[in-house]
């Protein structure tokens, strides 16, 4: 009511008693400072362990496929961007085995290949020398049917001998695409 009045008020006070309301607001922005910092510091804490979370598990499991546990997978996550990462590395993980599954495969037909084409190679001598013994008997018993007969069956299952190492030295060659 005093300005309806137009008065004005004029009191005389100390400046430490005018002044002291500062000191009590300076205190409590130093409290809600360090109550919004301790606040801040717990979330950031949560949220980086929350983060960090998925990281250790991909970590652990790229620890025991190290160690030779190639089964291992990551276990499914809350998040959906977390589990689309998971899923992606147990994709990728998936895919590791099946091409070293085929590579222990086509390294396992190497193998097999290349002792075939050198039982064969080991084989062939031998038999060619039984051919060769085999075409002079036959020119020494050509008179002789009976003879002949049986020297034409020696030879014509050498010749069948001679197929079937071709067929498995064949076998044995790596193939050679021709694509168009």
């Amino acid at each position: 009511p005093l300005r309806k009045l137009g008065w004005i008020l004029i009191a005389e006070m100390d400046s430490s008693e005018a002044l002291g309301w500062l000191g009590r607001l300076k205190k409590r922005a130093a409290l809600t400072a360090l109550a919004t910092l301790l606040v801040l510091l717990f979330a950031a804490t949560a949220i980086s362990r929350r983060l960090a979370r998925p990281f250790k598990e991909l970590a652990r499991v790229t620890g025991e496929i190290q160690k030779g546990k190639l089964e291992e997978r990551v276990a499914p996550f809350s998040g959906a961007e977390e589990q689309e990462v998971a899923d992606a590395f147990n994709a990728m993980l998936d895919t590791l085995h099946e091409t070293q599954q085929r590579l222990v495969k086509a390294a396992t037909l190497a193998s097999v290949g290349e002792l075939t084409s050198s039982i064969v190679h080991e084989m062939r001598n031998p038999l060619s020398s039984v051919k060769m013994n085999l075409q002079a008997l036959q020119r020494h018993v050509a008179d002789d049917p009976n003879y002949r007969e049986l020297a034409e069956i020696a030879s014509e299952q050498t010749r069948r001998l001679e197929a079937m190492l071709s067929d498995l030295l064949a076998y044995g060659r790596p193939l050679e695409l021709n694509c168009r």
